[in-house]
């Protein structure tokens, strides 16, 4: 579990009150792809981090020139700073680095042919697929690299609500090393759900079951 949730569970938990996700703690992103070709993959990387997180477009979404993807993100501080990456069907890279995200504000980036880069990034992928087992509709997903105290970037678009039975799939890069990541879920009514996962190359795909168990308390 993050440090954010750590921390306010300890401070609610002295005045006696249990902790819940507020989503007025988010902070909305727009990417629009301003390049002439659909881009594949989009990531967002923490300030902190040493990986990169999840594509935020999905497992089979791409984002066609002159389009928008909006997503919220979720970090520790009054403000972050995070990377944001993006590669075209064609594997060219783009990339907006060391964007400051403050609280209460809208965050509006455009990839454009000025962001191009020579990097290549040859990522091996695998298929992270999370299954809403709650009697509750989930509302946000937030899957990050344990390394870092950010949550980052949601993995369902701002308007995407995953229904009760129903499963979010996205892809993960990954490496012969396992690497920890830890997952939050919030559903309709603020609760939160956390677990971590280790993924690497071994398997195309993971697959995980968000239960009542993961329920975070005031215990955690």
């Amino acid at each position: 579990m993050k440090k954010i949730v750590l921390a306010a569970m300890l401070m609610l938990s002295v005045a006696g009150a249990g902790w819940s996700f507020d989503p007025d703690n988010l902070n909305k992103v727009t990417i629009t792809n301003s390049t002439t070709d659909d881009i594949q993959y989009l990531f967002a990387k923490a300030e902190d981090a040493g990986v990169w997180g999840a594509d935020i477009l999905g497992a089979s979404n791409t984002l066609s020139p002159g389009n928008s993807h909006s997503f919220n993100i979720l970090y520790i501080n009054e403000s972050a700073r995070f990377t944001f990456l993006a590669i075209d069907v064609n594997d060219v890279s783009y990339q907006i680095s060391d964007v400051t995200i403050t609280d209460g504000t809208e965050v509006n980036l455009k990839f454009a042919a000025k962001n191009k880069i020579s990097t290549k990034f040859d990522f091996t992928f695998t298929t992270v697929e999370l299954t809403n087992t709650l009697d509750y509709d989930i509302n946000y997903i937030f899957f990050s690299p344990s390394e870092s105290d950010h949550w980052g970037a949601d993995v369902m678009d701002a308007e995407t609500i995953l229904k009760k039975g129903t499963t979010a799939s996205f892809l993960v890069p990954v490496k012969a090393r396992e690497i920890k990541y830890n997952v939050m879920c919030a559903d309709e009514d603020n609760d939160t759900y956390s677990f971590n996962v280790n993924l690497s190359n071994k398997k195309d795909t993971h697959a995980y079951d968000i239960e009542a168990s993961d329920l975070d308390t005031d215990d955690d």
